[in-house]
């Protein structure tokens, strides 16, 4: 079915799935001159299932799922290699990183809710979005997205699962 159709990236990205915020000095002749705000949503996937699938199931590979997301997001499918000591890790990875990826996710996640703490992500990714889309970044401005990204992620503190109170059964 098509992505967007059901709540299935939501899911899928509750187990797998983050957002990202990133602040970056902009730099001339060594001295910071400004900062740039770069967000991500991103799934990182092993390349292969860990069990045999049949083929007709979808076999092992996260090819096409991700494939899928990938275009919904209208983004490239990475594949990704590391090795870690003696062992080697192959990956797919589907990044949103411009503003038209990031709103197809918007548009997602605003229909289908995130149900863990990745929806507070999620929320506070969106104001970081609205404060510095489209805009030259205010010192105000800075100290919002330096205030989210002090708190972002693991290092939340505080939780708020009121959104749950919504879920029909």
């Amino acid at each position: 079915s098509p992505i967007d159709s059901n709540a299935w990236l939501a899911g899928f990205t509750d187990g797998d799935g983050n957002f990202s915020i990133n602040l970056i000095d902009r730099k001339k002749k060594g001295i910071i001159t400004s900062k740039r705000v770069q967000t991500f949503f991103r799934i990182e996937l092993r390349q292969n299932y860990h069990r045999d699938v049949p083929t007709y199931l979808g076999g092992t590979s996260y090819f096409d799922i991700l494939t899928k997301i990938a275009r919904y997001l209208n983004v490239n499918l990475y594949s990704r290699t590391r090795e870690k000591g003696d062992k080697i890790f192959y990956a797919f990875i589907v990044i949103s990183h411009n503003n038209i990826s990031h709103l197809k996710v918007m548009e997602y996640f605003d229909k289908f809710p995130l149900y863990t703490s990745k929806h507070l992500a999620y929320k506070d990714w969106c104001l970081v979005q609205d404060l510095h889309i489209g805009k030259s970044l205010s010192n105000n401005d800075l100290i919002k997205i330096k205030d989210i990204k002090a708190q972002f992620n693991n290092k939340r503190n505080k939780f708020d699962f009121s959104h749950l109170n919504n879920l029909t059964s």
